[in-house]
C-alpha cells in the first residue's frame, strides 16, 4: 500500500495505526524495498516518489538517517553505490551476513578481464568489435564472464552494414562499488599522472 504518498486509504485507518510519515521514513522505506534488479536507487528515482522533495535534498536526508542509525546503534547504514543509494548491514556487523550467507569467495581477475573492464569504463557503450580491435584479440569469452559477474552490462543495439544488432558494453553500479568509485568521473585521467 502507498499510505501517505497518496492518501486514498489513509482515511480508513486511525492515526495511531499509521507510521509517522516524513521524507526520512519514506526514503528509508524506498531503500528497504530496493530495486527488483538489485541496482542502487538514484536520488532522482527517490525524489520522484516523494511530494515536495527535490533530488538535491536526498543526500542530506541520507546523512540524517545515517546519523540516527549510528546514534541509536542500528544495524543498517545507507551507502552510496554507483550513482545511487542502497540500505545495507553496517560494516561492523558484516560478519553476521557472512555467517548467514557464507563467505563470499574472492575471485581474481586475469589481465584480459582487467583490460576489458578498463576499456569499457573509459569508453562506456563500446562495441565488442571496437574493444577487440583495441585489444588486438578476441574477447567474447572474457566479456561474457564479466557480464555474468554483473561487472558489465551488455546491450544489443541496431547495427549497420548488413548486421542486425551489435553488442555494446557498459560498466555497472556493481563494478563502481567493487572498485570504490562513486562514478565514472572518478576514474584517473592521463593528466593525473
Amino acid at each position: 500500500p502507498q499510505l501517505g504518498l497518496f492518501d486514498p486509504l489513509a482515511t480508513e485507518l486511525s492515526s495511531s495505526e499509521l507510521c509517522p510519515l516524513s521524507p526520512r521514513s519514506i526514503l528509508e522505506a524506498i531503500l528497504f524495498v530496493g530495486q527488483a534488479d538489485s541496482r542502487a536507487t538514484t536520488a532522482a528515482e527517490i525524489a520522484g516518489l516523494m511530494r515536495g522533495v527535490e533530488e538535491a535534498e536526498i543526500e542530506s536526508l541520507v546523512d540524517e538517517l545515517n546519523a540516527i542509525y549510528e546514534q541509536t546503534g542500528r544495524a543498517t547504514r545507507i551507502v552510496a553505490a554507483g550513482a545511487g543509494f542502497r540500505l545495507q548491514v553496517a560494516d561492523e556487523l558484516a560478519f553476521i551476513k557472512e555467517r548467514f550467507y557464507g563467505r563470499v569467495r574472492e575471485v581474481r581477475l586475469n589481465q584480459a578481464a582487467i583490460d576489458c573492464l578498463a576499456l569499457v569504463a573509459y569508453q562506456p557503450g563500446i562495441s565488442r568489435e571496437k574493444l577487440e580491435e583495441q585489444r588486438g584479440q578476441p574477447s567474447g569469452g572474457v566479456l561474457n564472464q564479466l557480464v555474468r559477474r554483473e561487472m558489465l552490462e551488455m546491450r544489443r543495439q541496431p547495427a549497420g552494414k548488413g548486421k542486425k544488432f551489435s553488442q555494446h558494453y557498459y560498466p555497472t553500479d556493481r563494478l563502481l562499488e567493487l572498485t570504490g568509485l562513486g562514478s565514472l568521473e572518478d576514474l584517473p585521467q592521463a593528466e593525473d599522472f
